[in-house]
């Protein structure tokens, strides 16, 4: 993280957006452990950092979140698009109770921050009418407009047999390499045939 500032001579009095699901920590439901539960230390670190590094500087932690069941699917077929995961969506879900409700999660880095940034939080669902989404969000936050603005067409759909494609992909014989080759010529296909 400090080598990453020390790259970055923002304009002065020009805000810094730094954005990185990773923060939090890892998805959860990849591998055992994995998940939200660092991110109050994590963020603590972040926060010290800028701080040390940007003394006069106004510092904001800010969340996007999701409704539960689409975020958990969400993350399902993220993690089944990179990861050998081969339970069906209602086991992976009882599997992951744990990590609900982010809610919960935004109170715990608030908590831990103890008043050095202020920690906010937007679902992503009210950015669905806006200009260029939840950058949309982001934007109202930096104090910035969004008009005149063009979004990318999304790289991330979830193809319609998506889930049973690659489930089956997932709980088939072949090796990793074989399996990562089949998932991306299947993702590109689809990807190929929206365009």
């Amino acid at each position: 993280m400090r080598r990453e500032l020390n790259a970055v001579l923002p304009p002065p009095d020009k805000p810094l957006f730094i954005t990185s699901e990773d923060l939090s920590g890892l998805v959860p439901g990849r591998r055992p452990g994995a998940g939200y539960d660092e991110a109050p230390e994590l963020l603590r670190t972040v926060v010290t950092t800028l701080d040390d590094r940007y003394p006069q500087a106004e510092i904001t932690v800010w969340f996007t979140t999701r409704d539960e069941d689409a975020w958990m699917k969400s993350i399902y077929w993220q993690n089944l698009r990179g990861h050998r995961i081969t339970e069906d969506f209602d086991t992976y879900r009882a599997r992951l109770t744990d990590s609900l409700p982010l809610a919960d999660r935004v109170e715990a880095v608030r908590a831990g921050l103890r008043g050095r940034a202020r920690v906010l939080s937007t679902g992503v669902e009210t950015s669905r009418a806006r200009a260029v989404g939840p950058l949309s969000l982001a934007l109202d936050l930096l104090g910035l407009p969004d008009e005149g603005l063009t979004p990318t067409p999304p790289g991330n759909l979830r193809p319609k047999d998506g889930i049973e494609t690659l489930l089956k992909l997932n709980r088939s014989t072949l090796d990793e390499d074989r399996l990562a080759r089949r998932k991306r010529r299947y993702l590109r296909k689809q990807r190929m045939g929206r365009l």
